[in-house]
């Protein structure tokens, strides 16, 4: 073979390696995380009108499912202002319809403002369209929110993705797994807000006794399960408070312990990781303000089928929870039980 044969085929498959090269090196740039990120918000940003632009295929198109949203909204946003108007006094009234003149100004310049920056002549009259119609949408939503956060302070008073209190068990308690979608709310303590509860579980390290109460090596460590359950107090202001209740899991109830004995005699135990509540609600009045109202001041804890799977009771008494396999009104019939057959015995 000839030597210039030879350099030509070497000079080609070099050629074709880097090309090969540059192909793959490019592929990688276009898969990386941030071009696929960007190419991500790029799409969702277009996206600014949910059911009304889908599929289209032309500006014509484009116009028109644009101006059908703007229309929508209008007519969203003059009701909700007519809902949140009828129970406002004078005072705020007038606050509200000074804020609402200022919005719509504040709306029309906006919106001028982003069309007059589109370089295409074609475009602009939808690109203000579009604006009013993703401002008025929001502001339609907002003026509800705003209104219900007002009227119940107790139920908007989170700012976070997560609640407050739910942050102040995960932080003090980062052992436990919680089922943050297993959250129950019940005014236990009667007080007019909600106590928060939620469940969760952990293991447990508990060595092994030998026959004669030594403890062996720790190649015998056990671990035992527990379920844990917490009672937030949520104030609209200032830290939640926690109560945790830890509760064995397991099939058969242990000999209570006297130290430890809760209400009702016995330590509390569960059968299983799943739990459920039932809230025994009742109407009670409030002696400063006369005004009754429903609390739960007895929530059943119930987890297992077995019969020997007893149910808890959690209750409020004397500024406190408890927890137990009585309820305060069962402990309550046995000592007047107990009283009744002292004093037959008396006479």
């Amino acid at each position: 073979m000839r030597l210039s044969a030879i350099l030509m085929r070497s000079v080609t498959q070099k050629e074709t390696s880097m090309k090969t090269f540059l192909t793959i090196l490019f592929l990688i740039f276009l898969s990386s995380p941030g071009v696929l990120l960007a190419q991500e918000v790029e799409l969702k940003g277009m996206d600014s009108h949910p059911g009304y632009c889908d599929g289209i295929e032309s500006t014509a198109q484009a116009l028109k499912c644009v101006t059908k949203h703007k229309k929508d909204a209008e007519t969203e946003l003059l009701n909700n202002t007519n809902t949140v108007m009828e129970d406002m006094d004078d005072n705020v009234l007038s606050s509200f319809q000074e804020v609402q003149n200022k919005w719509l100004e504040y709306r029309s310049a906006e919106c001028a403002y982003e069309a007059d920056r589109v370089a295409a002549s074609g475009l602009k009259q939808i690109t203000e369209l579009s604006c009013l119609a993703k401002k008025t949408q929001a502001r339609a939503d907002e003026i509800l929110q705003n209104d219900k956060r007002a009227r119940e302070p107790e139920q908007f008073s989170e700012f976070g993705v997560s609640p407050r209190w739910l942050n102040s068990v995960k932080n003090a308690y980062p052992d436990v797994l919680w089922a943050n979608k297993n959250i129950y709310s019940a005014d236990v303590s009667c007080d007019g807000s909600d106590e928060k509860i939620v469940s969760g579980y952990k293991y447990k390290p508990v060595m092994a006794d030998t026959n004669d109460g030594e403890q062996q090596d720790d190649s015998i460590l056990k671990y035992e399960l527990s379920h844990v359950l917490a009672v937030a107090q949520n104030p609209v202001i200032g830290k939640p408070e926690i109560t945790i209740f830890e509760i064995p899991v397991r099939s058969m109830a242990p000999e209570p312990a006297q130290d430890n004995e809760v209400q009702g005699g016995g330590m509390p135990f569960l059968c299983s990781k799943d739990i459920n509540y039932t809230a025994r609600s009742e109407n009670r009045k409030d002696v400063e303000t006369g005004e009754t109202r429903e609390c739960v001041p007895l929530v059943e804890v119930t987890s297992g089928q077995s019969d020997k799977c007893m149910p808890l009771y959690l209750s409020y008494s004397e500024s406190q929870f408890t927890l137990g396999f009585q309820t305060l009104a069962a402990e309550d019939e046995g000592n007047l039980d107990e009283t009744s057959e002292t004093e037959e015995r008396v006479q």
